[in-house]
């Protein structure tokens, strides 16, 4: 009920989110019992009776309560968050229940109750696409039911002069679109660490399994713009955006997506049945991006034609060419992700990986998260950051540093890679193989004897060894003390004592660093 222009005498009461716990109860169940309508404008006065009128600060949206549609919910909605094609989500900054006994509760949108409202226009001019909108919006409401994660309510649908408009309450999720996160990378702002990288990817994996496929859901339009993560430790992923999903078992026909991430077999005229391996593909597509396919970021396949065509030739050599654009990793951890994603974009969709064998393919990267393992991608990206030097040297035509420098760094590699794929214990065992890293560094350096800047450098990944070398050995002591054996040590006497003679050296080596 409108207030009516004119009625100057009426009394105005204005209602926030901030001062409704200070209303009288019955004032506002009376008034929302009484209206007729389901959306409230905000800042427009709304007679509650011949003396008063309401006026919110914000607008208010009546939604049926999932658990009793004959019982409702008036969401407050706050700033636009987000906004697409067909709508906006927004804010919802507290939700309003009125008991039967005119008792009032208003709940703050904040922490885990924060919300979003998604408001969707179905403004199409035909009548039949209207009701198919319509439909696929309902749908959309029982399918994202059974992901709990989201915890949606039941659509509003309000009619309006153009058609209609819904609006669909859902949790708000912690974080940002993996799509910002990609963005920022690729604009040189921000920076995932390596650590992040690993665990964001398996808890994508996981996600998609847990909210869509163990669901009986193919989500048809899984995309980074559809995935939201929290950085937090640990990592979480959500899933969002149903509106495109179906049943596992729903005989679908047609293309539906985001080109960029769509299977191969969605992009044929032909008819197919959908399939959960259409959402590998598409993860497949997400996660190459997380790797630094730039040529995705970039958006340099302009047409249909370029996207069949880049589709229809990716495999392994394609990846290790595209990925890890500005990602300095060993080629041991490069050709795990290769041998991980390449399974998940086969072209065809009974040849490609199952959510659950993707899964099993990352757990690989779970060896790069043992402290031995980081310690030593450290090292590795210290030695790879040397090939400036190296490129340097060869410009200047100076033969002798670049063959040294060469020779040192696939020396280097060649002994520590191996490592990265051991266990601890194994890793233990083979300590020997670390040690023999300081006589490498040794072996070369006097090329270098100039070169102060370089010099620094090769002696901060000395130390690195020598760092790693004590903190193992300890270990090793300590299991000495209490078994009576080294057990760990695959020659004890040689890499014992190269660990000594390392940890009494850290001092010297220090000195030299200071020494221009």
């Amino acid at each position: 009920m409108f207030f009516i222009p004119g009625a100057d005498a009426m009394r105005e009461i204005l209602i926030t989110p901030e001062n409704i716990h200070t209303q009288p109860p019955a004032l506002l169940s009376d008034f929302f019992q009484q209206q007729t309508c389901v959306t409230w404008d905000a800042n427009v006065p709304y007679a509650l009776d011949s003396e008063t009128s309401l006026v919110f600060s914000t607008p208010v949206i009546k939604r049926a309560r999932k658990n009793d549609t004959q019982q409702y919910r008036y969401e407050f909605v706050g700033a636009e968050i987000g906004k697409g094609m067909f709508g906006s989500v927004s804010a919802v900054t507290g939700t309003l229940a009125i008991e039967a006994n005119k008792a009032v509760k208003f709940k703050p949108g904040v922490d885990k109750k924060a919300r979003v409202i998604k408001c969707e226009n179905i403004h199409e001019n035909l009548l039949m696409e209207r009701e198919a909108r319509e439909q696929r919006i309902r749908n959309e409401y029982h399918l994202s039911m059974q992901a709990k994660h989201l915890a949606i309510k039941p659509p509003t649908m309000v009619d309006v002069s153009a058609g209609k408009t819904s609006y669909t309450v859902m949790r708000k999720m912690p974080g940002i679109t993996l799509a910002s996160i990609v963005r920022k990378e690729f604009n040189g702002e921000s920076m995932l660490t390596l650590q992040q990288r690993i665990e964001l990817t398996q808890a994508l994996l996981q996600a998609v399994k847990t909210q869509v496929t163990d669901l009986g859901i193919i989500h048809r339009d899984l995309k980074c713009e559809n995935i939201i993560v929290d950085l937090n430790h640990p990592i979480t992923v959500n899933i969002i955006d149903y509106g495109l999903s179906i049943k596992n078992d729903n005989n679908v026909y047609g293309i539906a997506g985001t080109p960029l991430y769509l299977a191969p077999e969605s992009m044929d005229k032909q008819p197919f049945v959908h399939t959960p391996a259409a959402d590998v593909y598409s993860l497949g597509r997400v996660l190459s991006l997380l790797w630094q396919d730039f040529l995705l970021v970039e958006n340099k396949l302009k047409n249909w034609e370029d996207l069949k065509d880049n589709v229809n030739n990716i495999d392994k050599a394609y990846l290790q060419d595209n990925l890890f654009k500005n990602l300095n990793l060993p080629s041991l951890l490069k050709k795990l992700v290769v041998d991980a994603i390449a399974p998940m974009l086969h072209l065809k969709p009974e040849n490609r990986a199952t959510i659950e064998e993707c899964i099993k393919n990352f757990l690989h990267l779970d060896k790069f998260n043992h402290p031995h393992g980081k310690a030593i991608i450290k090292i590795l990206q210290d030695i790879a950051s040397l090939n400036t030097y190296q490129q340097e040297f060869i410009s200047n035509n100076e033969v002798t540093a670049a063959k040294a420098l060469t020779k040192m760094t696939t020396q280097l590699q060649t002994a520590l890679e191996p490592l990265l794929e051991m266990e601890p214990e194994e890793f233990q065992k083979n300590l020997h193989q670390v040690a023999r890293c300081q006589d490498i560094i040794a072996a070369q350096q006097k090329a270098f004897s100039t070169r102060y800047d370089l010099r620094c450098i090769l002696i901060n990944i000395a130390l690195a060894i020598a760092g790693l070398l004590v903190i193992y050995a300890a270990l090793t002591c300590i299991n000495k003390a209490v078994t009576g054996n080294f057990l760990f040590f695959a020659a004890p006497t040689a890499a014992g004592k190269k660990t000594v003679e390392l940890a009494q050296d850290v001092d010297n080596l220090e000195n030299i660093a200071s020494t221009p």
